[in-house]
């Protein structure tokens, strides 16, 4: 049975072994591509609503654009640098 993404996600950015920072292309490779599909999903979200935030669309478009076509071809799943290297913040436990 394969783990769900919220659980495997929680599991990464709980992890003290791995390095800190972390960028969203390790985020990818540790949930075995699985966060890709949650990224699309949040890339896509502003074009819900009824109201354009100008330029956004083509923005946003084009990094999705990029990773079907990344997908597509059976690439590695990564981002492209620019986003890739984009770190994640992590929560330190307060203490």
């Amino acid at each position: 049975m394969h783990q769900a993404l919220s659980i495997r996600l929680a599991n990464v950015l709980a992890d003290r072994s791995a390095p800190r920072p972390i960028t969203l292309n390790q985020l990818l490779a540790r949930t075995e591509g699985l966060s890709l599909y949650l990224l699309v999903i949040l890339l896509a979200l502003p074009f819900i609503i009824p109201v354009s935030v100008p330029g956004l669309s083509p923005i946003m478009g084009t990094i999705i654009t990029l990773i079907a076509l990344r997908q597509g071809r059976r690439g590695a799943l990564a981002l492209p640098r620019v986003l890739g290297n984009a770190s994640c913040p992590r929560r330190s436990s307060g203490g």
